[in-house]
């Protein structure tokens, strides 16, 4: 059971009214009754869920702690940084630079295939705005492992809380959006836009991290294949996404969507919820709404267009977005 996955689906069911947590479960448990069973005690006790998560978190500090490898392949591991569904981020240093590393832990096909799939969309791209992919290996145990550009910065959910106007916000969220436009001009989509997966550096350029449940759109898949998204957050999933549908850059115009709301809103949103007034004007609200239709035959069709109506809203030129 994924600690990381555990807080998503608790926190995204405290959202929920008690009367639609079962629901919630059975559909994003999938047949995991440990897991279910256990989000529910959770939910049923959240005062002390919490202390649970406080205790696990430092129980799985002091183990990485203990755990940390001296290197991997050419580089020397400094610290950890963080860990995830997929594997652990290490801060290292190999020739000259600091780096981060990412490492797979080896729990199956399944999660082999999305890793290396990560490393090949990550090695079709080279944009400012997108944590640039270095290196690959292996470690002696044959672990694959990948390495990226370490970028210094604070999460987006951070930087929003420090005063910015709108204005800022939506320049902020426009440069995310020409890094997601330019990925899926190189075939790959993210599928997992979320705030804690861009950072913002101190020179203010966002950097978008973590392709691991990417989709390489040029790539065959093989006839009857399943639909597999991989680890999903529901605040920020498509609703294609939650039924177990494929993935399509429309899944990334409504997490740019779900990006958007919160950069103006400092809330998450939830279903189908519209910008209050006051929170945004008009305009806004419409480009929100737009790219957080449940049809996706109502969305942007793409993120360019979504883009153009940004760009005419910055200039002063605010008609509302078309349908």
């Amino acid at each position: 059971m994924s600690l990381n996955r555990l807080d998503e689906l608790f926190h995204a069911a405290r959202a929920m009214p008690a009367s639609e947590w079962r629901d919630f479960l059975t559909r994003e448990c999938r047949g995991d009754q440990h897991l279910s069973a256990t989000l529910l005690a959770m939910l049923q006790t959240e005062g002390e869920a919490f202390s649970w998560f406080d205790e696990a978190e430092d129980s799985l500090r002091l183990f990485w702690e203990k755990a940390l490898p001296e290197t991997l392949g050419p580089y020397r591991v400094l610290r950890r940084l963080g860990s995830g569904g997929m594997g652990t981020v290490y801060l290292a240093e190999g020739f000259g630079r600091t780096l981060a590393v990412k490492c797979m832990r080896w729990e199956g096909a399944e999660l082999l295939r999305r890793f290396l799939d990560e490393r090949q969309s990550l090695s079709r791209l080279d944009h400012p705005g997108i944590a640039r992919f270095l290196d690959g290996g292996r470690t002696p145990a044959g672990e694959p492992y990948l390495v990226m550009e370490y970028v210094e910065g604070e999460p987006l959910s951070a930087w929003q809380r420090s005063g910015r106007i709108v204005a800022e916000r939506v320049k902020l969220f426009r440069a995310v959006a020409e890094a997601v436009e330019y990925a899926h001009g190189h075939q790959v989509v993210h599928g997992d836009l979320k705030p804690n997966n861009v950072l913002v550096t101190a020179s203010g350029q966002p950097k978008l991290l973590d392709f691991g449940v990417a989709k390489l759109l040029d790539r065959q898949e093989a006839p009857g294949a399943e639909a597999r998204s991989g680890p999903l957050t529901p605040a920020y999933a498509a609703p294609e996404q939650m039924a177990g549908e494929p993935i399509s850059p429309l899944t990334d115009v409504y997490g740019l969507g779900a990006l958007l709301f919160e950069l103006l809103t400092e809330r998450r949103p939830a279903g189908n919820e519209q910008l209050l007034p006051g929170e945004a004007d008009a305009w806004l609200a419409g480009i929100v709404g737009r790219a957080l239709r449940t049809d996706r035959a109502e969305r942007y069709q793409s993120v360019s267009a979504m883009l153009q109506d940004l760009r005419e809203w910055e200039a002063g030129r605010r008609t509302l977005p078309t349908a």
